[in-house]
């Protein structure tokens, strides 16, 4: 069933809804994506093709984000891709260029929602990502785990299943024993709120024009 009611504070939230699962990029954690097809386009030799667009078609970034290639390789292979012999910190730093910041904001919103239902975060992410906002969320918001804040957070390279994939939606309701119809994912991704939703889950998807937690 899909839930397209939105609101400029805190989000009205349909009675029979009793867990909100949570995309953590484009929702809780700004991005801009521009700034690594910036850096990157920076970064490429002069014989290079291939546009940030195109990874997928090569499985480049896809990979990473199930953990199927370490740090290393991911560099290794961009290094292909981009056609000059950059180094790995370039290309982490290029990488990294889209985080931005968590704001405290979505923080609170998550923890008085958490007071009424179960809480929990669904990201598909890569291993130098997850350790640059891993290290804000500790620091600024001095949380140790991301379990302190959500009951479970499952990131795809951590599980080697990546959204939209139906399988790491069936996993989640498995794991945590979940009735698809009582929970709320909230996601930026069309594509990924569409494979919720035909499992059945209540879906809400944000442009960029909707902040869930204003």
């Amino acid at each position: 069933m899909l839930f397209f009611h939105y609101f400029y504070t805190m989000i009205s939230i349909p009675p029979h809804i009793k867990n909100i699962l949570f995309d953590f990029g484009g929702v809780i954690i700004n991005l801009d994506l521009s700034a690594s097809i910036e850096a990157f386009e920076k970064l490429k030799g002069p014989n290079a093709s291939i546009s940030f667009e195109e990874w997928t078609q090569y499985g480049v970034e896809p990979a990473f984000e199930r953990g199927e290639i370490s740090p290393r390789d991911f560099c290794e292979q961009m290094r292909i891709l981009l056609d000059n012999p950059v180094s790995d910190q370039q290309i982490y730093d290029a990488w990294n260029a889209m985080i931005l910041d968590i704001p405290e904001y979505r923080i609170r919103a998550i923890e008085k929602l958490k007071k009424k239902y179960r809480v929990f975060l669904l990201s598909n992410t890569s291993e130098t990502h997850y350790q640059l906002y891993t290290k804000e969320f500790q620091e600024k918001y001095h949380y140790q785990e991301w379990e302190k804040l959500f009951e479970k957070a499952w990131f795809s390279h951590h599980i080697g299943l990546r959204k939209p994939d139906p399988a790491i939606f069936k996993l989640i309701l498995k794991e945590k024993n979940l009735n698809a119809g009582e929970t709320l994912f909230i996601d930026d991704s069309k594509a990924n709120t569409d494979a919720a939703n035909a499992l059945g889950f209540e879906v809400l998807h944000l442009t960029p024009d909707i902040d869930w937690a204003r």
